[in-house]
């Protein structure tokens, strides 16, 4: 039946889109996942891969969700939403380079103050090879948003960091 009208493959795929994303507002992730292996079983759907892996993050599978989010940008290069989550998921696990790689694109596609605070907190206090790299980050993020007060602070948390560090090292001379 389907094969002569491939139309309705389109409508139960949306249908499970929205099923899932209605459980996702439920909060109910066993059932995001079920509809949205049932919508991505009927054709690849960056929207699909992209809830189901929301699915799999808030049920703390992050190898899972990094997998689908991996698929929804295969699907959408530019699916900012999945960087970020998938950046979250990397984060979780600690894998501080491949966040990097993240920020790196999602500032490529959204140059946002929040990106750039992101990646420079990243390199400041994560990635100790690019710490000096991460004020200009910080100081960008500012220029962008300077109403918000917690880039500042994150900036001035740097600058302790690094004036500790500098300290640290003038005592060992």
């Amino acid at each position: 039946y389907v094969e002569k009208y491939p139309e309705i493959r389109i409508v139960e795929s949306e249908m499970d889109i929205e099923l899932g994303i209605q459980a996702l507002e439920e909060k109910n992730y066993a059932g995001v996942i079920k509809h949205m292996t049932n919508a991505i079983a009927r054709g690849d759907s960056a929207i699909a891969y992209f809830r189901r892996g929301q699915g799999y993050m808030y049920s703390n599978k992050n190898v899972e969700a990094i997998s689908d989010f991996n698929q929804a940008i295969a699907l959408n290069p530019s699916y900012i939403y999945a960087y970020e989550a998938r950046l979250a998921c990397h984060m979780r696990r600690n894998n501080f380079l491949r966040v990097r790689a993240d920020f790196d694109r999602l500032i490529e596609l959204s140059p946002s103050a929040k990106n750039y605070a992101g990646r420079g907190e990243l390199k400041g206090f994560f990635l100790k090879d690019e710490a000096k790299d991460a004020e200009s980050d910080m100081e960008e993020s500012i220029r962008l948003d300077p109403a918000n007060k917690s880039y500042k602070e994150n900036l001035a948390l740097y600058h302790k960091k690094m004036q500790k560090k500098a300290d640290e090292i003038q005592n060992k001379l």
